[in-house]
């Protein structure tokens, strides 16, 4: 038995890996709890980045300002 890697494009599984099936071979199918993106493995990550560590500070200590605002003040 060989398992390949490969994602379904609504119509299609499509295989990611050279070992391809012959015709009318059985395979089995195991569907995953992830996704996967073509030409884009993990798009999220160009919304995920880092902060210094002065910059973080600022923000939380913009964030507990926030909370001092007087309710009757807006």
């Amino acid at each position: 038995m060989v398992s390949i890697n490969g994602y379904f494009d609504g119509k299609d599984f499509i295989p990611l890996d050279n070992a391809l099936p012959r015709k009318n071979q059985k395979v089995i199918i195991t569907i995953l709890d992830e996704f996967f993106y073509p030409g884009n493995e993990k798009p999220f990550r160009k919304y995920v980045g880092t902060l210094q560590v002065k910059d973080a500070e600022d923000i939380v200590n913009a964030l507990s300002d926030c909370k001092q605002a007087d309710i009757d003040e807006w």
